[in-house]
C-alpha cells in the first residue's frame, strides 16, 4: 500500500542529488583557482580541453539549480498525484457502497466532475490523456449502486502548485480536516524539522522550494541553492511524501478494520531495549518472523518483524488471540503504545 510509489519517487530523487553532486564537484574541479585541491583529480592536458568555451560559474550553477528544482518539484507532484490516486482505489475497495463514503467526498467528486468535464476536450491538453467515455462512469455506476471508481483528477483541480495551503486543500476535498497539522508533527516529519532546519517550519521551506521552481520557470532567479541546500529540501519532498502515505494508510486501516478486511491485531505495551516490545493482542490473527506489519497510531508505516518469543522461548509464529501477550523485535525504532494492524 503506496511502497511502490513511495520507492519510485525516492528512486527519482537520489539519482537527481547524484546528478547534483556530481555536476557541483565538475564545477569545482574545474573553477578551482591554481593551487587548491580539486574535488576530482584530473591530468592537466585534460582540464585544459574541458576548460576550453567553460562557461562562467554562475551561469553554469544558475542553469543546473533550475533543472534540479524544477525536476524535484515535478517528482513531488507526480508522487502526490499518484498518492491521492492509490488512496482512491483502496477506498472503493473496502467501501463497496458510494452511498456509504462520507459527505466530503461525494461531494467533492461531483464537483471535481464537473470541473474536469467542462475543461475536457481533445484540444484541450490539461485533461486530454482522460477518456471522455470514463470522466462520469464512476459516478453513474456508484449512484446505481454497481461497483465503482473514483477519478483522481476530481480531487486535483487545484491550478496551484503544491504549496503547504494547496495540500491542505487536497486533503481536505479527501475528507481529511487538518491533515497538514497532523503531518507537521509526524515523527519523521519533526525529526526532519529539528536535525535540518532549526528554527525553520517545515510549511516555510516547502514553499520556498515552490517559489524557487516558479522562479526558475517563469521569472529571474535571484537566489542559487547549493549542493547542500538543495539536497535538504529534496530530502525534506521525500520526508513528506512518506507522511502522507502513513496518513493515508492509518485512515484507510481504520476503515477496513470496520468493514472486516483487517483487524487490530494488538498494541505494543512495554518498550525494552534493542527495539524489543511486550505485545498485548487485541484480536484473533498470525504474525511471523519476516513479516512486515503496519505499526502506529494515527500513522501507519510497515515495519519488519525480526524476532518473536513467548516468554523465554524464540518462535517462528504466534497465534494472537484476545489478551495474548508475547515479545516482538521490530526492525524499526517505533514509539510505545503503537498499534499493530494486518489486512486479511
Amino acid at each position: 500500500m503506496f511502497t511502490t510509489t513511495l520507492a519510485n519517487a525516492e528512486s527519482l530523487f537520489s539519482d537527481l542529488m547524484a546528478l547534483v553532486t556530481w555536476q557541483d564537484r565538475i564545477r569545482e574541479t574545474l573553477t578551482s583557482p591554481p593551487g587548491i585541491v580539486a574535488p576530482i583529480a584530473l591530468d592537466p592536458p585534460v582540464i585544459d580541453v574541458l576548460v576550453t568555451g567553460l562557461p562562467p560559474k554562475k551561469f553554469w550553477q544558475t542553469y543546473d539549480h533550475c533543472a534540479a528544482v524544477g525536476r524535484g518539484y515535478s517528482i513531488f507532484e507526480g508522487a502526490v498525484e499518484e498518492l491521492v490516486r492509490e488512496y482512491l482505489q483502496g477506498l472503493t475497495k473496502i467501501t463497496p457502497k458510494y452511498s456509504s463514503l462520507i459527505d466530503a467526498v461525494r461531494s467533492q467528486h461531483r464537483v471535481g466532475l464537473a470541473y474536469v468535464m467542462g475543461k475536457w476536450g481533445d484540444e484541450k491538453s490539461l485533461y486530454s490523456s482522460l477518456k471522455e467515455v470514463d470522466l462520469a462512469g464512476g459516478l453513474v455506476d456508484g449512484l446505481r449502486g454497481n461497483s465503482y471508481g473514483i477519478l483522481a483528477e476530481a480531487f486535483l483541480t487545484d491550478s496551484d502548485n503544491y504549496r503547504w495551503d494547496t495540500l491542505e486543500r487536497i486533503f481536505r476535498k479527501l475528507g481529511f480536516d487538518g491533515a497538514l497539522g497532523s503531518i507537521s508533527i509526524n515523527s519523521e516529519v519533526e525529526k526532519f524539522r529539528r536535525e535540518q532546519l532549526g528554527a525553520e517550519s517545515v510549511a516555510g521551506r516547502l514553499n520556498s522550494f515552490v517559489k524557487l521552481r516558479n522562479e526558475a520557470a517563469h521569472g529571474s532567479v535571484d537566489t542559487v541553492l547549493s549542493a547542500k541546500e538543495l539536497q535538504t529540501s529534496v530530502r525534506l519532498l521525500s520526508v513528506l511524501l512518506s507522511a502522507f502515505a502513513e496518513l493515508f494508510r492509518w485512515d484507510l486501516t481504520l476503515k477496513a478494520v470496520k468493514s472486516k478486511d483487517a483487524v487490530l491485531l494488538g498494541t505494543l505495551v512495554k518498550r525494552y531495549s534493542n527495539q524489543v516490545f511486550g505485545v498485548r493482542g487485541t484480536e484473533v490473527g498470525i504474525v511471523k518472523t519476516g513479516d512486515k506489519i503496519l505499526v502506529g497510531r494515527k500513522a501507519l508505516r510497515y515495519v519488519e518483524v525480526v524476532r518473536l518469543q513467548i516468554e523465554d522461548a524464540a518462535v517462528e509464529l504466534v497465534n494472537v488471540e484476545k489478551d495474548f501477550e508475547f515479545g516482538a523485535q521490530l526492525a524499526t525504532d517505533t514509539p510505545e503504545g503503537s498499534e499493530i494492524y494486518v489486512w486479511k
